[in-house]
């Protein structure tokens, strides 16, 4: 055996190396997308609403327009930057909140009712409260 030939040969040592790396790229990459598409790990994905904000003298009422349908393992909450609302939200909805549904709450601000430009937000938070996001805000009419 030519043990000089065996040390100073380059290419088929670099050829296999070459192959190994790509068939284990190929598979972790085919096993991640694999676990995604057959569910067995969540994305944790926060639902997409197409929210109508529709401004009264003293309410607002919202209406889910489109987009996702939230279950009940998710909560909706509305907010306004200054004063509270009064009225049912989101919650006092029965069963999943799809397109149509609607809330009307109404603005109170120190006995003080009219808008003034604030900012009406609905935030979306999941079930186990590790994941929230703010779905949809609109600035109310100044008076």
């Amino acid at each position: 055996m030519d043990l000089h030939r065996f040390v100073t040969a380059e290419g088929a040592q670099s050829e296999v190396v070459g192959t190994v790396l790509l068939v284990a790229i190929t598979v972790v990459v085919a096993s991640t997308v694999g676990v995604f598409a057959f569910g067995l790990v969540g994305t944790g994905e926060i639902p997409r609403l197409a929210l109508d904000f529709e401004f009264g003298e003293s309410d607002v009422t919202i209406t889910h327009e489109g987009g996702n349908t939230v279950t009940t393992d998710g909560t909706l909450r509305t907010r306004v930057s200054e004063g509270t609302l009064a009225g049912d939200d989101w919650a006092a909805l029965d069963g999943p909140i799809e397109s149509g549904a609607n809330v009307t709450l109404t603005h109170r601000d120190g006995g003080v009712d009219p808008w003034d430009g604030e900012t009406v937000s609905v935030a979306w938070r999941s079930a186990d409260g590790e994941t929230s996001a703010v779905i949809a805000r609109e600035r109310a009419p100044t008076s």
